[in-house]
């Protein structure tokens, strides 16, 4: 794993529009009124939230920064191809982010 290998620009750009998607995916436009009808949410609490979300997006978009910096750096080592590093992609997804995801959702 070479981080001196990594193309910053990529990985700036892969955060700005991981970040972005995210904005738009809860966005009135797209899916914020049945996320928040599923999570019984009414726009009434959300009044006193913003002032704390600076923070919240900051430390959102550097994981997201972190996480395309780590995945350009282990993706030589997946194989060569659109394939294998979309096949080794899935695994790490089903081994790490799904369960993860799946065992907080439980609790």
């Amino acid at each position: 794993m070479e981080f001196a290998e990594v193309n910053y620009l990529a990985v700036g750009l892969a955060t700005v529009l991981a970040f972005a998607l995210g904005m738009l995916w809860y966005s009135p436009v797209l899916f914020a009124k049945p996320w928040m009808a599923g999570h019984g949410y009414k726009a009434e609490d959300f009044e006193g939230m913003e002032g704390g979300m600076t923070l919240t997006y900051g430390i959102s978009f550097l994981c997201w920064f972190v996480m395309a910096t780590v995945l350009a750096a282990v993706a030589p080592s997946f194989g060569e191809g659109v394939g294998a590093t979309l096949a080794t992609g899935l695994i790490l997804w089903l081994g790490f982010s799904a369960t993860i995801g799946l065992t907080n959702n439980l609790f």
